[in-house]
């Protein structure tokens, strides 16, 4: 395989992000777009100089050319469109969350098992190459063992009406558009399943959470506390804390530099990336041109286990 071809269905505000990452690429093009406006599909087209525009998805799926396809329509649409794309044989880089529920997640990954076929949640903190490095900084024992994470992503959705997708109660939420983030990131640092979990919800008028936080135990005795809002803005970022000192990174889902604190010293710890988006795309790149049909980092039971905290907020 020499470029891996991707096919983009939801032309939306996210993907003009994962285009930009794209362009960083050696190793992986976009070359179709699906819309179900034509006139959409042709604007991104020329926009994009894509090979490929199409206003039905199936049409665009039967494009042997088209290796992968990423999606990024909204979260109620995930399933139906990983389902059409997947028996189409065709692997999938999915928008977060991935899905609405864990069933709807499990049967996704049995057919894409079963089929051979690459599918992955599109969370950027497990890739993003800070992220990473500061897994090493702790592997190697830097802060000492790893007691307590924070990580939050909470906004004020004053752009949005209770009509907006965010607002349903199903798929929408503080924590299920945002809070997301802070659920993968401590996950991730943890490094270990999640044995207990409580919340506190306050509700919108929707009946979704416009801001919660979910408090988490995990199997290794590592403690967490992850928020996520659409109802107010908060200082947006994680904090890791251990028995030699603690590591505190601002925007942690896509920054490229963190503190790290030992007693009365401070060090700054910075990688290059060239766009948040990028990592998590040359990933997938990488594990489809490898054969692997299962992302090391960012595998079914990972997103299951982000799950886990989604479905428990609802439920509050």
């Amino acid at each position: 395989m020499s470029k891996v071809k991707f096919g983009i269905i939801g032309p939306g505000k996210i993907s003009h992000r994962f285009m930009k990452a794209i362009a960083y690429s050696p190793d992986g093009e976009v070359i179709a777009v699906a819309s179900r406006s034509m006139e959409k599909a042709l604007d991104y087209q020329k926009q994009y100089q894509i090979k490929y525009a199409y206003d039905n998805y199936e049409t665009m799926l039967t494009n042997p050319e088209i290796d992968i396809v990423y999606i990024a329509t909204i979260p109620s649409l995930h399933y139906e469109h990983i389902m059409l794309c997947l028996k189409h044989h065709k692997h999938v880089l999915c928008e977060k969350p991935l899905m609405a529920s864990s069933e709807e997640l499990k049967t996704c990954f049995e057919y894409a098992h079963r089929n051979k076929l690459f599918l992955m949640e599109a969370q950027k903190a497990p890739f993003n190459y800070l992220n990473q490095a500061i897994k090493k900084k702790i592997a190697e024992g830097l802060i000492g063992d790893v007691k307590y994470i924070e990580a939050a992503y909470c906004y004020a959705s004053f752009a949005y009406d209770y009509d907006h997708w965010v607002y349903r109660p199903q798929e929408g939420g503080g924590m299920f558009d945002v809070g997301v983030y802070a659920i993968a990131y401590a996950n991730m640092i943890a490094n270990a399943k999640i044995e207990n979990i409580q919340a506190m919800v306050n509700r919108t008028p929707t009946g979704c959470d416009g801001f919660a936080v979910a408090m988490l135990e995990y199997q290794n005795g590592v403690k967490a506390t992850v928020k996520g809002a659409i109802e107010l803005t908060t200082e947006n970022k994680a904090m890791i804390y251990g028995t030699k000192g603690y590591i505190e990174t601002f925007n942690f889902w896509k920054n490229t530099t963190a503190t790290i604190y030992i007693g009365d010293e401070k060090e700054t710890l910075e990688v290059d990336m060239p766009t948040d988006f990028y990592p998590e795309i040359e990933h997938a790149i990488n594990c489809v041109k490898d054969g692997i049909i299962e992302s090391p980092i960012m595998s079914e039971s990972a997103s299951l286990e982000i799950m886990k905290v989604l479905e428990y907020v609802k439920l509050v």
